[in-house]
């Protein structure tokens, strides 16, 4: 009888640990699927592509572009002489 009750307490502590490692393996999944949704390569979750990540600099230049032009900045000077 002593063999079972050792044994079943073998398998409680084995599946403690395998529980506390599967609750590891969810958080890390989390913790990347947040990645991902924020800033990741492929689509959010609502399924919009992300955007473009541009630098501070980056923005102020064509902020001042787009106002000292008067012009919508991307496009080729065809479609914008028909704008």
């Amino acid at each position: 009888m002593s063999n079972l009750t050792s044994a079943l307490q073998q398998l409680r502590e084995e599946h403690k640990q395998a529980q506390q490692k599967a609750e590891k393996l969810q958080s890390a999944i989390s913790v990347i699927q947040a990645l991902v949704g924020r800033n990741g390569s492929g689509a959010t979750r609502d399924g919009a592509r992300p955007g473009r990540i541009v630098s501070a600099a980056a923005r102020s230049a064509w902020h001042w572009l787009k106002k000292r032009d008067g012009r919508r900045l991307g496009r080729n000077r065809s479609q914008q002489e028909s704008l």
